[in-house]
């Protein structure tokens, strides 16, 4: 069975273009072991990645990517199961980091930290929705 996963992060430090590519080496290095293809983009400290492959594989690496401590805000866009076929299919992790300076950039950082923000505040809010029903059914 095959699995796509589509998530976001923010690097929990700064981070130079040496470690970005770095991390899309080792990545690729271990993918193509698990039969894992996808891309890793990087724009202004947030990342965007795509992994595809077995399943399990692609859970494996996720959980690994969700204990690593050089992210931080991790959010899952979109998971897909019983996928026909890859995305990536000859790229066991393309590494992209979009330049600082760039338009496309901080239009791409923008883009991904407003989601970011934007989960952060459905959490604060389905909190407090939970905290408001507790005190209801506890008697509070």
């Amino acid at each position: 069975m095959l699995k796509r996963l589509k998530y976001l992060s923010r690097a929990a430090t700064e981070m130079t273009d040496d470690e970005v590519i770095e991390i899309g080496k080792v990545s690729a290095e271990n993918n193509q072991k698990r039969d894992i293809t996808g891309v890793l983009v990087e724009a202004s400290g947030v990342f965007f990645q795509v992994i595809e492959g077995p399943s399990e594989a692609v859970d494996a690496v996720f959980r690994t990517i969700e204990r690593d401590p050089r992210h931080r805000d991790v959010l899952v866009l979109n998971t897909m199961n019983d996928c026909k076929s890859r995305l990536f299919p000859d790229w066991y992790m393309r590494t992209v980091r979009v330049g600082n300076d760039d338009v496309r950039a901080n239009a791409i950082k923008l883009l991904l930290e407003t989601a970011i923000e934007a989960q952060n505040r459905v959490d604060l809010l389905s909190g407090g929705i939970e905290r408001i029903v507790w005190g209801e059914v506890s008697g509070r």
